[in-house]
């Protein structure tokens, strides 16, 4: 996702809702958050996921 706004501070997972969204994605969904700044455009925010097999969810 992105923005066009003023973008994240310095350390974006210092937010509440960031830091359970990238302990989520980072935990449970073995992936990763990449904050990309784009300065003046604003922040954009890349979820890597793995590729798991949807029989692995059985």
């Amino acid at each position: 996702m992105s923005d066009d706004g003023v973008g994240l501070p310095d350390a974006p997972a210092s937010s509440l809702g960031l830091e359970i969204v990238e302990a989520l994605v980072r935990d449970d969904l073995h992936g990763r958050l990449e904050f990309l700044r784009r300065e003046p455009q604003g922040t954009q925010v890349v979820v890597r996921l793995p590729h798991i097999p949807l029989e692995s969810f059985d």
